[in-house]
Formats: C-alpha cells, structure tokens, sequence
C-alpha cells in the first residue's frame, strides 16, 4: 500500500484544495491507516483535510465574488496569496524556532535536526507538525 502521505499529495480525490476531493475516500483511508499503524503526522496531516477543504471551498467561492466585481486583478490576488503564504511561513518558523531554543535549552543544548521536524505549531484546527503546516499553505499558493 502506497503511504498515506503520498496518496494525499497525488490523489486529486484526497486533496483538500482540489474539485475532486472525496470526503468518503478520505475517511476511508484515515481508518485504513490508524488499522496499519501508519506514522501519526500522516494521519493528522489527512484529518485537516476537512477542515482545509471547507477553508478552499469558502475561499474559492469568494474570490469569484471578488474577480467578478473586477475590484482586483488575477496579478494582484496571486500577490495577496503568496503575501499570506509568506505571512505563514515566517509565523510558523518564528513559532518553530522558539519551540527548538526551548527543546535545546532543556536538553543541556544537544539539538538534533530531527526533533525540528517533530515541532509542533498551532494551527486553525489545533496543534499540527511544523512541516505539515509549510507544506499546506504552500499547496494553496500552488492554486
């Protein structure tokens, strides 16, 4: 079975910023993996897909509000996007960042680059993987 990470970023049915997304599937294939022991990030990174669907649906539904008034032009709202992906990015390291000082410090300074990967961060539907975060936003400013 192929990983559930890579089926989320391959599998237009199980992304949440894509027409196709399958919510059923999705359920599907969370209970698959909590069954197979499949690493946890991955099943948390497929639960935020519901809530990331809905944000996509909602966003997707008001830029057409906004591009039909013609108020800003496609340049301008790629700016925006990648403006707030920016945003997010900076938040999430700068989030990360004092979380790996804190990990160093406690641990008499050892600090290893796997333990940056386990940071987690706060997130719209609660704590989420650093790197699950990044790799979000970076699929909405792909759109």
């Amino acid at each position: 079975m192929a990983s559930l990470r890579k089926n989320l970023r391959d599998d237009p049915r199980l992304s949440a910023f894509s027409d196709a997304f399958d919510p059923d599937l999705l359920n599907r294939k969370i209970e698959e993996a909590e069954k197979s022991n499949v690493n946890q990030d991955d099943v948390s990174a497929a639960i935020s897909g519901f809530y990331f669907n809905k944000v996509y649906k909602e966003f997707y539904h008001k830029l057409k509000g906004i591009i039909k008034k013609e108020i800003l032009t496609i340049g301008e709202i790629e700016e925006l996007i990648i403006s707030n992906c920016n945003r997010v990015y900076l938040c999430i390291r700068n989030e990360a960042n004092k979380k790996a000082y804190e990990q160093m410090r406690a641990n008499g300074g050892d600090f290893l680059s796997t333990t940056y990967q386990n940071i987690k961060v706060k997130g719209a539907t609660g704590e989420v993987s650093a790197v699950d975060g990044l790799e979000n936003h970076i699929r909405v400013a792909m759109l």
